[in-house]
């Protein structure tokens, strides 16, 4: 009896601590992307069918709500940046305002960027304030970047009004978008654009207000 008492205390004890080993291993490093699954934020409700799916729309919903923060810590180069700064500078104040810089840069709007090139367009003109974004679908990605892809995970992007909306290159407001986000092997936000970080699938720019208003 007194032997199967001791095993069971025992067994509770490893279990304990089990537990507490696990909760410390999936502590993400300080060189990690943000983890996407503490975002409980618009479109929650969509069952993603990857994690890289799930990193995507995160970076996707701070560029959004101008999180500079939080983008600027799941994009690949800006990341590696910070990493030789700090590497290279041993002056604090000279970090901290490249830092500063590189986290406004990535969310930072202007009317002057608000128009779609060949070139491609800044993120953050993209994932708009007010725009309603659904994930669509992923696939391998580009293979001709200079750093590894997991996947790229695309993303309709709704503008709420011609107003707000993104121009094209002939100066018309676009309805919608399909965006490319890639993600690399270890979550990160790869660069995949000329001007910006995304992709954009020019073919499926629609203009469609009249339907989307009502007639």
């Amino acid at each position: 009896m007194k032997s199967w008492l001791s095993v069971g205390i025992l067994s509770m004890a490893l279990s304990s601590v089990g537990a507490l080993i696990a909760a410390t291993y999936i502590e993400a490093p300080s060189d990690a992307p943000p983890s996407a699954s503490s975002d409980q934020t618009a479109d929650s409700e969509v069952s993603f069918r990857s994690p890289e799916a799930e990193q995507a729309m995160a970076y996707a919903r701070a560029v959004q709500n101008g999180d500079g923060e939080a983008a600027a810590a799941m994009v690949q180069w800006i990341v590696q940046r910070q990493q030789r700064l700090q590497l290279e500078s041993h002056d604090p104040t000279v970090i901290a305002q490249e830092v500063n810089r590189l986290r406004q840069r990535a969310v930072a709007r202007t009317l002057e960027n608000n128009q779609l090139r060949v070139e491609g367009v800044r993120d953050a003109h993209v994932f708009a304030p007010g725009t309603r974004l659904a994930y669509i679908e992923e696939d391998e990605g580009p293979d001709d970047l200079d750093h590894p892809v997991a996947k790229r995970v695309w993303i309709r992007v709704t503008f709420p009004s011609p107003m707000r909306a993104l121009l094209d290159m002939h100066g018309r407001p676009i309805r919608s978008l399909s965006a490319g986000v890639t993600i690399s092997p270890d979550g990160f936000v790869v660069k995949a654009g000329i001007l910006g970080n995304i992709q954009i699938d020019y073919a499926s720019l629609s203009y469609d207000w009249l339907s989307s208003h009502g007639g």
